[in-house]
């Protein structure tokens, strides 16, 4: 009898990209070759299905596309054996760049409730990506067929001070979507004049949360500023993702996140395993951990926001790579966000407290008033 867990699992078919953007973290493995054998998904997915009811599927890259639509195809109806088989659930993200979504494709995708997640930055896109016009008929077609779709919009120096543009771009073509700030890592460490300067970045950043909680007119999920609502001094933002995540590599082996650093912590072959949890208590996992929480230790204690951070930010950031100037930038852009955006939320609780809150959304006041 299993107890009632969740886990994710970041699944990989390959690292390499039909796209060259300008800011890519995984840009040195966008030519390899290396593709995930399907008989070593259905082996993790039996073996994660053993242990846990609910199982929450990332699929990544690279660019998943690349694997053809037979893969998933495969993967699905496996999956649908294993519900019945153990009495599990599995919920998809399909993380892409949208340019191999054919019809079939997408129509596959929406057919198993599939969150279609596009890496696509608005009316800025032409900046980092190329393809624009192609993607956003991609995106008007998922969009057409009632597509559980989000987008990933990352934000550059050449980008923020139109912040409000590009959230009333996504308004006005109601598209749900998340803000990214660009990181000084991968590609983009050789586009200078791309990368934010903290300060200028929260500043716009905290002007339009400042917007979208009176607009009335908006309809669609803006991730980040819904994910604002909810920070609180005492309250932690994130979980860690110690113990409750994993990542399927092209090379067929786990890893704990499934990015470029972690590659440094394999965790094991799934053919080797008689029970997922081993993965948890391998020596590498026991390392990784270690370090985190020492540098958490180090870090974070002391920091005015760390209990809403919880060390989680420097945890994201480390699994791209153990670079000190790289960890402070992550932790500053969280600094400043959360210690600003708290502030906001304390006025707004105030307001609404007081009965003064004719200004404000619906959805903001259903947050509040919970």
């Amino acid at each position: 009898m299993k107890n009632i867990k969740s886990i994710a699992l970041t699944i990989k078919p390959t690292n390499s990209c039909n796209f060259q953007c300008k800011h890519c973290f995984n840009g040195e493995h966008l030519e390899e070759k290396i593709f995930l054998p399907i008989e070593t998904v259905f082996k993790t997915l039996e073996l994660i299905s053993k242990k846990y009811n609910d199982i929450k599927i990332t699929f990544h890259g690279g660019e998943p596309t690349l694997a053809g639509i037979d893969f998933y195809k495969k993967i699905f109806s496996y999956e649908k054996i294993l519900k019945k088989k153990y009495n599990v659930d599995f919920w998809h993200i399909f993380q892409t760049n949208g340019y191999l979504l054919s019809s079939k494709f997408i129509d596959l995708l929406i057919s198993e409730d599939v969150l279609i997640s596009i890496s696509f930055d608005g009316p800025h896109n032409n900046d980092l990506r190329s393809n624009t016009d192609i993607i956003l008929k991609k995106i008007q077609e998922i969009k057409e067929k009632n597509g559980n779709l989000r987008i990933f919009c990352v934000e550059t120096a050449k980008s923020i001070n139109f912040l409000l543009e590009t959230y009333n771009w996504f308004k006005e073509n109601k598209l749900n979507y998340k803000i990214l700030p660009i990181q000084p890592r991968g590609f983009a460490e050789n586009e200078k004049d791309f990368i934010l300067n903290p300060q200028i970045y929260v500043d716009a950043l905290l002007k339009v949360y400042n917007f979208w909680l009176k607009d009335k007119e908006n309809t669609m999920n803006m991730y980040t500023f819904q994910e604002f609502l909810k920070l609180k001094k005492e309250s932690n933002f994130k979980e860690k993702w110690f113990d409750r995540k994993l990542s399927l590599n092209p090379d067929g082996n786990f890893y704990p996140f499934g990015r470029p650093y972690d590659i440094n912590f394999n965790l094991g072959n799934p053919y080797d395993l008689d029970n997922i949890d081993e993965c948890f208590s391998n020596k590498n996992y026991i390392k990784l951990k270690d370090i985190l929480n020492k540098k958490i230790n180090e870090k974070c204690t002391n920091c005015q926001v760390f209990s809403t951070c919880n060390g989680t930010c420097l945890c994201s950031s480390f699994v791209y790579g153990n670079d000190e100037d790289m960890l402070e930038y992550s932790c500053e852009l969280a600094r400043l966000t959360f210690k600003n955006v708290i502030k906001i939320n304390e006025k707004v609780e105030k307001e609404i407290s007081d009965k003064q809150y004719q200004s404000y959304s619906e959805r903001v006041l259903k947050e509040f008033k919970k």
